[in-house]
């Protein structure tokens, strides 16, 4: 294979090329979506996430457009606990590596995920939905085209349409349906715009899976599909811990949780989810809550080790998975040391190893189901958990903690910048009470589902980035409330609202 000398390149003569090139044709077009999915596939083999997502519309949420009808893309994926897995074999050729699907060679797991297709459209929009109204992007004709994901019922009106060559208002319904209608203010492309468009087409924004997660879904979806749930499980874990425990549920044979828990989990929500579906799956508890903690090993040796020099360990509630075991335990703590930390080893030498964790909070731990290796958890002395003082807790020899490095998400940079919310969709928006210059609101996300009555889940700093303290999807919270290009606002003078943060007034 020749490798490209970017020494020997020329640019000049490059261009040359490609203005050559049969933009108006089909295959020249496919040829350089080949091209640009060879570098999607590269970095997916470095589990980097692409940059831009394609456009997915919401219930109220729609678009005025023109589509590229002549390029559509495939994509069929596996779904299920928690994975969505890209099979090559039954999607797009130009995805399709020549090789066999995983998922689909295996047939327990093509049995116990489903199958989802989706499209991928090019288009060029030119206005989205705002509120009941619909607001235009200023120079939408001279944007490049973006991928807009759609499902097979609009699939069937683009077939049956006759006017694909104007301009297309489509909005999705209250029951996931669409609405699709011409728009007499959007003229087609001419061919000139055409063929630029297509040149700059970019890459398709697919997540294609590592190998890892491709046999780590695999054997989720395998041990799923053997799997039968023992009823009343749920029940008998919750009689193990005292009152303020919260269990979160995951996945069966997986450590993916089923919920979002970081924040707004408790033991009601978990009552809300019901017995007789956690039973279906794994169980974690939060590990803080009630005051409970776990010294997770990862080999039997230092598991083993621990055990031996802590009277308390012995008679303390142990699980174990494939390897080590976890010792568990009540231990109050200050807030600010309820986190992960790390236990690393020296063995003398120089050579640092972590042989562990203490989980002290922020974390969960697996208590009952199937580990991802598909061993089931096994539990001795259910039910014991000491309250231990620190100074109780003797390490093995050459042990010690370590804080885990923890990116917080209240650490950006404060340099204004563009604001990529419609701030008016933002309910209930106010100054943040804590973080002078920020802003504080109910996430659409939560709204969607109902939640956040107290309008505070979403925090928008004055660079423009934003949070949901559910973490909710920011590709979602973007859907239902973001500004699209041509109508971003710039915040100038320090805070979130373009105002100056000592309080001062910005009216002149």
């Amino acid at each position: 294979m020749n490798s490209i000398s970017f020494s020997d390149s020329n640019p000049e003569e490059y261009m040359a090329q490609e203005n050559a090139k049969d933009w108006l044709s089909s295959a020249t077009v496919h040829d350089h979506l080949r091209e640009t999915l060879r570098m999607v596939k590269d970095m997916a083999l470095l589990d980097i996430v692409p940059a831009r997502l394609p456009v997915r519309l919401y219930p109220g949420g729609g678009v005025i457009c023109l589509l590229d009808p002549a390029v559509l893309l495939r994509v069929t994926e596996h779904v299920g606990y928690g994975f969505n897995i890209v099979c090559g074999a039954k999607s797009d050729e130009l995805l399709s590596d020549g090789q066999s699907c995983p998922v689909c060679s295996s047939f327990f797991a093509s049995q116990a995920m489903y199958l989802r297709i989706r499209w991928l459209i090019p288009c060029q929009i030119y206005a989205a939905t705002h509120g009941d109204d619909w607001r235009w992007f200023k120079n939408a004709e001279f944007s490049g085209m973006k991928w807009l994901d759609i499902d097979h019922n609009l699939l069937r009106k683009l077939i049956d349409c006759t006017y694909l060559d104007e301009g297309l208002r489509l909005v999705r319904q209250a029951d996931w349906g669409w609405t699709m209608e011409r728009d007499p203010k959007i003229r087609g492309w001419s061919e000139r715009d055409l063929r630029w468009l297509r040149r700059n087409l970019p890459a398709p924004g697919i997540r294609l899976p590592t190998e890892a997660t491709t046999t780590e879904a695999i054997k989720v979806a395998e041990a799923n599909c053997h799997h039968s749930p023992e009823r009343g499980r749920t029940a008998k874990v919750l009689g193990w811990f005292p009152k303020g425990t919260v269990l979160v549920p995951c996945h069966f044979a997986s450590k993916k949780p089923c919920v979002y828990w970081k924040t707004l989990w408790t033991e009601k929500e978990f009552a809300e989810y019901g017995t007789e579906r956690a039973d279906r799956g794994n169980l974690a508890v939060r590990m803080g809550s009630a005051a409970i903690r776990s010294f997770d090993w990862d080999s039997d040796e230092m598991f083993r080790e621990f055990v031996r020099i802590n009277d308390w360990a012995q008679r303390a509630q142990q699980t174990f998975g494939s390897r080590g075991g976890n010792v568990w335990c009540r231990m109050m703590l200050p807030a600010s040391q309820e986190h992960c930390w790390t236990l690393e080893r020296d063995d003398g030498h120089g050579t640092v190893k972590q042989v562990g964790e203490f989980r002290a909070g922020d974390c969960l731990t697996t208590v009952s189901g199937a580990h991802p290796s598909g061993v089931l958890y096994r539990i001795r002395n259910a039910g014991s958990l000491p309250l231990v003082a620190t100074k109780d807790v003797g390490l093995p020899e050459g042990v010690r903690l370590h804080k885990k490095p923890v990116r917080k998400v209240s650490v950006y940079n404060d340099t204004p910048g563009e604001i990529r919310l419609d701030l008016s969709k933002i309910d209930g928006l106010h100054d943040h009470p804590t973080d002078p210059g920020s802003l504080e609101g109910r996430c659409p996300v939560c709204k969607r589902e109902g939640k956040d009555t107290s309008c505070d889940n979403l925090k928008i700093w004055p660079s423009g980035a934003f949070h949901c303290i559910r973490d909710c999807d920011t590709g979602e919270i973007f859907a239902l409330a973001g500004l699209r290009r041509g109508w971003r606002r710039k915040s100038k003078k320090g805070t979130a609202r373009g105002g100056a943060t000592d309080g001062s007034s910005n009216d002149h």
